[in-house]
């Protein structure tokens, strides 16, 4: 039975959503000639999915969208720049930076206070989460010249305290040197985490370590 015509183009634009999303761009073109969508509706589903894409790593697909869609840089730089915040706010460092390499990012976007926001974010994600790493915390900090009052805030301090025991009582000691250095840790604590280490190491057998 027929359909309303409104009805059959937010079905077929959902459906040129999806199969963007799913990195399928023959099956999007395909919804698009089929159901003969406006070029606006296809701009705009396209600009939603390049963001996306962008904001969880997937560059190399957001270049294709860019390229299939012949987006101008008015809207490829404020999509990268809304990508970088999303990747650097869950931590994902080496996508953050590819993302300022691939689309030159001006330093001054990188220096401003909405990246240093998302960069802080990204470094409590990095030292709270298992699925973040001690090197991505670190290099956050370095690469985003991430500011002093951060670093020692009593919520990243605190952190930093906790990955530094788990750094001890696993012998990591190379990284339990980096993180007492980079967080300028109080030597009062550095002496209690030491011990709690020592004997965390000896409770599960690391005598070499």
């Amino acid at each position: 039975f027929p359909l309303p015509q409104e009805v059959v183009q937010q079905a077929a634009k959902e459906g040129l959503i999806y199969w963007l999303s799913n990195q399928s761009i023959n099956y999007a073109l395909r919804i698009i000639d089929k159901f003969s969508l406006p070029q606006e509706v296809v701009q705009q589903a396209a600009k939603k999915v390049l963001i996306n894409c962008l904001s969880n790593g997937f560059i190399d697909f957001a270049l294709r969208i860019i390229s299939k869609f012949s987006f101008p840089q008015e809207v490829v730089q404020p999509a990268a720049k809304k990508g970088l915040i999303n990747c650097l706010s869950k931590g994902y460092i080496d996508y953050a930076l590819r993302i300022i390499d691939t689309f030159s990012l001006p330093q001054e976007f990188v220096q401003s206070p909405e990246v240093q926001q998302a960069a802080k974010e990204g470094l409590i994600y990095c030292l709270s989460n298992s699925n973040g790493t001690i090197d991505d915390a670190l290099n956050i900090i370095s690469k985003f010249s991430l500011h002093q009052e951060v670093v020692q805030s009593l919520e990243v301090q605190q952190l930093a305290k906790k990955v530094l025991i788990n750094c001890l009582s696993n012998g990591s000691i190379d990284y339990a040197l980096r993180i007492i250095d980079t967080f300028n840790l109080p030597e009062e604590f550095i002496q209690q985490a030491a011990k709690k280490g020592l004997i965390n190491c000896l409770s599960e057998g690391g005598i070499d370590d």
